[in-house]
């Protein structure tokens, strides 16, 4: 776990605290490899001393395809890529290390229109092939290798180290019988190739990062960081690879078309101890031993100085950290009030701090400290033979628990929240009240709209980033003199009608409540790239009279009316019918049609909640393909489909609708409703304009 301790002088600074071993048990030089890391899985690998390692992973090969069974007429599968890189790591750091399986194909006297036989980790799935003596033989593509922070397949993740892509898959053409290998898999910067299928667009051919093309009478294509689009009309096209900046600068490489059979994957002890000699700074102390380390006993405290070098020939920041062999929330290291320098701060070429600490344990074990320094290269310096840094010395200083509120803008315009620290934040959405309507003898009866949605998921978020928060505007109320619109609140909500002037009784319908929502891409609140963005939908409430209900998975209509996860009236927000005296649609993820007296509500959507069908791209707002080839439809238990094209995933979610009702992948009976925006009360639905919040949950 991590603590950020302030000392007297106001600095704050980050203690990290992690197993350290001291002496490695294993030789430089050792391996991990294919019977630690089987293809077709995830396996948690654990950093068993502080050193440099060589990650090298290998994508799948697309799969073979045989015309009559016989190699005499074979659409050979493109080779995975391979790429290889040294990675720093601590003792006890995590990583997992997904290893992709070859794509297959069908059986020549197979038929049927399954979809099916991408490779393991993205490999692009086939569908529609004729089995038919004059009938084109398909293959599915090759799955990725990667190694990453998180567990997972690569469509699922944002925090990959290192990225192997898969090979296309085969094509056998129908009565010319004539070949075609699919295009090889990308590895390091060595380019992924094509294959000789035209790529194809929509349902097929959709393909997102860590998931290849879907192709329709084509080879499959390779999974890759950037996988290969759909096909159709020949072999598939290879993925490509992926070096992050977590790897050591001067060792990374790769190649393409590498990889035969199934992925493969290994970790190799390159240098033990971190490699101190090429690190770019120098940490010397008579306390410390020549790892930097030191023991403190039991009621022990010892006070020393620690010089710290500057290795490099540029101005750089520094900050001088801690990590602990064990958990022991009794020993602190603070530096003194006497010290010539700081712990963090800038030093200049060449040159030398000299940091004061303090150490004491008043717990009932002993315990190993190791210091260490971060150096970044704000000034120039790169840490080329060390651990690569983020450019910042000064760690976040925000406070677990600390939330930012957004309200509903009269300037109707996206809100701007850029990511403070890296680390997990909870979010919340509250959908916006829709307007009350007028109905009964005479039109003097109100009629009540539908209130708000709620829903709220924890994402990991990387310093820097930024998100868009469209908070959406309540719908406007009818009055009984008004024989004009009811205006639809801000962001997707519709306008309710009225009878024409002049008629003796003034039904009509209020606005629609609009949608709050959250997208990675800014802009005009009904630009349609900026809607496929969304990764989080709170819908809002229909207008009066009679609104439906809104903000599940589905609105529960039929037909015309119907609104869920793939389909409705109009991406975004709802319609209405140009005759008189209908309430106003809500704003959604997909919005319904409203009709007679009654606006047909709106659902929401958050990424990674199972149930929910993103989209398959920023291109398109077809439903993206399971884990099984197929399209994905409203109330799946497959969670894949539930994952945005961008890779951000929520956990922990909650969706409840209007009338306070948990959804899970269907509607519950669990009506409990869920917390106002200020945290002070329960509500059964949102009243008056949509809320967000983003709320800093820690490392």
């Amino acid at each position: 776990y991590d603590l950020y301790l302030k000392d007297i002088h106001d600095n704050v600074y980050k203690l990290n605290f992690a197993k350290n071993k001291g002496s490695c048990e294993y030789e430089e030089g050792y391996v991990w490899e294919a019977s630690n890391f089987p293809a077709g899985k995830s396996t948690k690998f654990t950093f068993p001393c502080d050193g440099i390692y060589t990650l090298d992973v290998r994508g799948a090969q697309g799969g073979t395809t045989n015309k009559f069974g016989s190699t005499t007429y074979q659409g050979t599968g493109g080779k995975g890529g391979r790429s290889y890189g040294d990675y720093q790591a601590t003792a006890g750091d995590v990583v997992y290390v997904v290893v992709g399986k070859q794509g297959t194909a069908p059986a020549y006297n197979t038929t049927g229109s399954t979809a099916s036989y991408g490779g393991y980790n993205g490999g692009g799935h086939v569908k529609n092939w004729d089995t038919t003596n004059e009938g084109s033989m398909v293959a599915g593509g090759g799955g990725c290798t990667h190694i990453s922070i998180a567990s997972g397949a690569l469509s699922s993740t944002k925090s990959a180290i290192i990225v192997a892509g898969g090979g296309g898959g085969g094509f056998v053409a129908n009565s010319t019988y004539s070949t075609a290998t699919g295009g090889k898999g990308g590895g390091g910067t060595a380019s992924a190739t094509t294959g000789t299928g035209t790529k194809v667009d929509g349902t097929y051919g959709g393909y997102t990062k860590g998931l290849g093309g879907y192709s329709y009478n084509g080879g499959g294509s390779g999974c890759g960081w950037t996988p290969g689009a759909g096909v159709v009309g020949g072999s598939g096209n290879g993925g490509k690879g992926y070096l992050s900046g977590s790897l050591i600068s001067g060792t990374t490489g790769g190649s393409a078309g590498y990889r035969s059979g199934n992925g493969y994957a290994s970790i190799t002890l390159k240098t033990a101890d971190g490699g101190s000699s090429n690190l770019p700074y120098k940490i010397s102390s008579t306390s410390l031993d020549s790892k930097a380390r030191t023991t403190i006993a039991v009621n022990e405290e010892k006070t020393f100085t620690i010089t710290v070098k500057n290795l490099t020939s540029a101005n750089t920041n520094y900050e001088l950290y801690y990590k602990q062999s064990n958990t022991n929330s009794k020993v602190k290291v603070i530096y003194t009030v006497d010290s010539v320098d700081t712990a963090t701060g800038t030093i200049d070429a060449s040159a030398e701090k000299t940091i004061t600490v303090k150490v004491t344990n008043t717990g009932t074990v002993d315990s190993i400290i190791r210091f260490y320094v971060e150096m970044d290269d704000t000034f120039g310096v790169s840490a080329t033979n060390g651990k690569e840094v983020e450019p910042e010395v000064f760690k976040c200083t925000l406070e677990k628990g600390t939330s930012t509120s957004l309200a509903y803008s009269s300037a109707k315009v996206a809100q701007e929240y850029t990511v403070p620290c890296t680390g997990a934040y909870r979010i919340e959405l509250w959908g916006a009240q829709g307007g009350t309507g007028y109905g009964g003898s005479g039109g003097t009866s109100k009629q009540s709209a539908a209130p708000g949605s709620y829903t709220s998921g924890v994402i990991e978020l990387e310093k820097g980033t930024i998100l868009y928060f469209y908070v959406g505007g309540k719908g406007t109320n009818r009055s009984t003199s008004n024989y004009s619109t009811a205006a639809g609140g801000w962001n997707g909500g519709v306008a309710g009608t009225a009878k024409s002037s002049g008629d003796t009784y003034a039904y009509g319908g209020g606005g629609g409540g609009g949608a709050t929502d959250v997208r990675l891409e800014g802009g005009t609140w009904s630009t349609v790239t900026s809607l496929r963005s969304r990764i989080m939908v709170a819908a809002g409430g229909g207008g009066g009279r009679n609104a439906g209900l809104s903000g599940g998975l589905s609105n529960n209509h039929s037909g015309s009316y119907l609104a869920n996860q793939t389909t409705g009236q109009a991406f975004g927000k709802s319609t209405v019918s140009s005759s008189a005296q209908r309430g106003g649609g809500a704003g959604g993820y997909w919005g319904g049609y409203s009709t007679n007296n009654s606006p047909s509500g709106s659902t929401s959507f958050i990424s990674g909640h199972t149930g929910c069908v993103a989209v398959v791209s920023n291109a398109s707002t077809d439903p993206r393909i399971g884990t099984n080839g197929a399209t994905c439809e409203t109330g799946t238990s497959d969670n894949l489909c539930s994952v945005h094209y961008s890779g951000y995933v929520f956990v922990d979610t909650k969706m409840i609708d209007s009338t306070g009702c948990k959804w899970t992948n269907e509607l519950t009976t669990t009506c409990d409703g869920f917390s106002t925006p200020d945290g002070t009360a329960t509500e059964m639905g949102h009243t008056g304009h949509g809320a967000a919040k983003i709320t800093y949950l820690g490392e």
